[in-house]
């Protein structure tokens, strides 16, 4: 027994695994359609995405720079039981109509996610070598992620917060600047939104840390209100909930609102983009002409391109693409302001797996926000002469006040079911409006009713060398023999030894 156990040791071969960090394909409902990865758990060997013979009933890794919709129908096609995609640091073309692609079918296997490493692209480049069928004498490799199915984040609740930058008269009327703070990708764990949204949030909060002292020693004779809401990336359900909230005292804000200007994608590009569903009126809303005379003037001074696009509301697509159309319902004139130059088509162009802290410029974000204070302290102030009014100084903001918050951003996945009640980037948010303003901002709840999202956490899938099946059967056929044989000797040998032990024992 012994020696089989020995022999057994012998041929039995020991791999240590190596862990690899992976993020899952998102997984929701919409209107009753289940779309996104559907399953959680892997446990398989491994394939290359151009060994076809070997993908069927295997995990297949494919690199993003070899990635299309061509190639991953194509892969698709050779029925993967889970897909495993690397992604590179830098930003890879086409990737807007893969993530629509995966964001909008369902996929009944896993599908996930994980960045270019030294390790990984030694796995990716062991299974490229492996053309054709794997045989017996060529190690494979096992992928093993075993966790539990995500469950969908019922009875999920989000928070908007309003409040105003200085003391609110109800005698004055309001000029709204309004935002969204949660982020959106295909894979809910990369999603740090850093120009949608978080160029907004870091726009709206140096915007009030400036107003705030200025206000404070020459109050104007306007309102200025701040509303950040959740769940903008999934058609500005947030918004929506506030802006059709049943509370008196709120919608007596609402209704002395004169002019909403929502913040939308700051964070790069070098030209600015009005975009509206119409312009104001110069006989009943001269006041508010004036503020876009006043962004024009700051245009023509600063020398920063402003665009106009005017698109008309279609009340008959239940997809919103900018924030302000949510107020010219409500028949509240409004705008957005942003650097995208046209509207989304659908929730899922808001995802971009890059929109991350290492492809923002900060400059960008500075110059807006100086845009933006230069535009609206002339309007409040009534600054009509040709010269900069707060533009140039340096107490208005600073690269290192907005790299401060970039950073800050970067730590946090402002997925929506990352941030219920509680969650530590809506305390955050909220404790930092508080302090800025010296006052406590409303806080609005409200359920996610339009889509059903699934909970998701950041993985570690193990990676290790296995030797192929048929060497299984081939240890067995080793012991089965070894068995035989040994079986053999005893039967022809062992009675001879047996009669003279006996034999002895009888003579003494």
């Amino acid at each position: 027994m012994q020696r089989l156990i020995l022999l057994a040791g012998l041929l039995a071969l020991s791999f240590g695994a190596v862990q690899i960090p992976v993020y899952r394909l998102i997984q929701y409902e919409y209107e009753g359609t289940h779309l996104g990865s559907q399953v959680s758990s892997i446990n398989y060997l491994g394939a290359h995405y151009e060994n076809t013979q070997e993908i069927p009933r295997k995990i297949t890794m494919i690199h993003i720079s070899n990635l299309s919709i061509e190639s991953l129908e194509t892969l698709l096609g050779h029925k993967p039981s889970a897909v495993l995609i690397i992604l590179t640091q830098s930003h890879p073309q086409g990737l807007k109509e893969l993530e629509s692609y995966l964001g909008t079918n369902s996929f009944p296997f896993p599908i996930y996610f994980t960045y270019e490493t030294p390790e990984v692209m030694d796995i990716y480049n062991y299974l490229q070598q492996q053309k054709g069928d794997q045989g017996s004498d060529i190690d494979q490799l096992q992928f093993s992620l075993s966790t539990d199915e995500k469950p969908a984040a019922k009875g999920l609740a989000q928070e908007n917060y309003y409040g105003f930058v200085y003391e609110y008269s109800e005698a004055l009327p309001t000029i709204a600047l309004v935002t969204y703070y949660d982020a959106f990708s295909i894979v809910p764990e990369l999603s740090q939104g850093m120009d949608a949204n978080g160029s907004g949030v870091i726009t709206i909060l140096e915007l009030t840390k400036y107003f705030r002292k200025l206000f404070s020693t020459s109050p104007p004779a306007y309102n200025l209100l701040l509303v950040l809401t959740s769940t903008g990336t999934l058609n500005f359900q947030g918004l929506r909930n506030w802006l059709d909230s049943e509370d008196a005292e709120l919608q007596q804000i609402i209704g002395n609102i004169k002019f909403a200007l929502c913040l939308d994608t700051l964070g790069k590009g070098s030209d600015l983009t009005f975009h509206v569903s119409r312009f104001p009126s110069k006989e009943n809303e001269a006041d508010i002409a004036k503020l876009y005379a006043d962004f024009n003037k700051t245009s023509s001074i600063t020398g920063t391109a402003l665009n106009y696009m005017k698109k008309k509301i279609n009340m008959a697509d239940s997809f919103i693409p900018w924030q302000h159309e949510n107020f010219a319902k409500k028949k509240v004139l409004s705008a957005t302001l942003s650097h995208l130059p046209a509207a989304s088509t659908s929730f899922i162009d808001r995802s971009s797996l890059y929109d991350n802290k290492e492809n923002i410029d900060i400059d960008a974000i500075e110059r807006n926000i100086r845009f933006i204070a230069e535009s609206l302290t002339r309007f409040l102030y009534s600054r009509d002469d040709g010269n900069l009014v707060v533009y140039n100084k340096a107490e208005l903001t600073s690269k290192e006040s907005i790299g401060f918050w970039v950073e800050k951003l970067g730590n946090y996945t402002r997925f929506t079911t990352k941030l219920a009640p509680g969650a530590e980037f809506p305390k955050l948010l909220k404790e930092t409006l508080n302090e800025l303003t010296n006052s406590t901002f409303k806080v609005q709840k409200y359920p996610v009713t339009d889509y059903t999202l699934y909970n998701t956490k950041g993985e570690n899938l193990s990676v290790y060398k296995v030797k192929p099946a048929i060497l299984d059967l081939y240890i067995f056929l080793g012991i089965f023999g070894y068995i035989i044989v040994l079986w053999g000797v005893i039967k022809a040998f062992g009675k001879p030894f047996v009669s003279k032990g006996e034999a002895k024992r009888k003579t003494k």
